[in-house]
């Protein structure tokens, strides 16, 4: 290989986490903030987490919200998942390709993480809700975007 060739090979290696920077996800603020918003109007909430993962374009960014609730009737549930997919469809600043949620009862943990496999069974929620129950994944209820538009409308970035 010649120098100018390992010259160019390397200036491309160090573009790379330039050019991916451009479509990273919403910064950790944005994302704390969006936490506060999908609780702020649901009644019996007390925290969230909202957790971003991204498959690869600006089109398959994801967004997934673990709502906190105190008590935890379907009720309760149905409309902290309600609130929560509103809100990320309505204020997340990516247009979502789907949106997860997972209702925990009870006070947030320290250390939690969406990660965690806490959660209630959102089979029934699902059916309250009139969501596809095919979306029912372990602890979570995951909408496609599709459904989501059909639900609350096209999405508009938020300004």
């Amino acid at each position: 290989m010649s120098r100018r060739s390992a010259v160019a090979a390397f200036a491309a290696i160090l573009s790379v986490p330039v050019l991916l920077a451009g479509c990273a996800s919403p910064s950790a603020a944005v994302e704390q903030s969006l936490a506060r918003e999908a609780v702020a109007d649901v009644p019996h909430t007390s925290a969230a987490i909202v957790n971003v993962s991204y498959n690869g374009s600006p089109y398959r960014q994801g967004v997934g919200v673990k709502v906190y609730i105190d008590r935890g009737s379907q009720a309760d549930i149905a409309a902290a998942v309600e609130s929560a997919l509103k809100t990320m469809w309505t204020e997340f600043p990516v247009e979502p390709a789907h949106i997860g949620v997972r209702v925990v009862v009870g006070p947030m943990s320290s250390g939690a993480t969406y990660a965690d496999l806490d959660g209630v069974k959102m089979t029934e929620v699902a059916a309250v809700l009139n969501l596809d129950p095919g979306d029912v994944g372990l602890r979570d209820l995951l909408v496609e975007r599709k459904e989501l538009e059909q639900r609350y409308g096209p999405w508009k970035k938020p300004e």
